[in-house]
C-alpha cells in the first residue's frame, strides 16, 4: 500500500469556464466542493493529489485567458478531505482517509 500526497486547494475560474475546471478535477480524482459565486469569480474547494496537479496551473491560466486563480497547500498523505478555512468560505465537510492500493 502506498500513500500519496494531497493538496487541499482553492480554484477561481470566470463562469464561462467552470464546467471545464470541474471536468479537469474530474478526472484528477479530485474530491470538491460545489462551485459557489465569489466576486464574479466561480470557487471551488476541495483536496487533489499532488502528482495530478503538476503543470495545472499554466493550463488553467491558458483557459481562462489569465483570469483563473489556483492555491494549494500540502494537507499530507492520503487525507482527501474538504477542509473548513476562511479561504473556502467555511464549507464544512467531515474528514475522510482513503488508502489507495496500487498493484505492480
Amino acid at each position: 500500500m502506498l500513500l500519496e500526497p494531497y493538496y487541499a486547494f482553492t480554484l477561481e475560474t470566470p463562469p464561462e469556464q467552470v464546467g471545464r475546471a470541474i471536468s479537469d478535477l474530474r478526472t484528477m480524482n479530485a474530491e470538491f466542493s460545489s462551485p459557489e459565486d465569489h466576486g464574479g469569480l466561480m470557487r471551488i474547494c476541495g483536496a487533489v493529489p499532488v502528482a495530478e496537479m503538476n503543470g495545472y496551473m499554466t493550463e488553467l491560466v491558458a483557459y481562462t485567458h489569465g483570469r483563473g486563480r489556483y492555491s494549494g497547500r500540502f494537507m499530507g498523505p492520503n487525507s482527501r478531505s474538504i477542509i473548513r478555512s476562511s479561504s473556502c468560505m467555511g464549507i464544512d465537510v467531515a474528514k475522510r482517509l482513503i488508502f489507495t492500493k496500487h498493484r505492480f
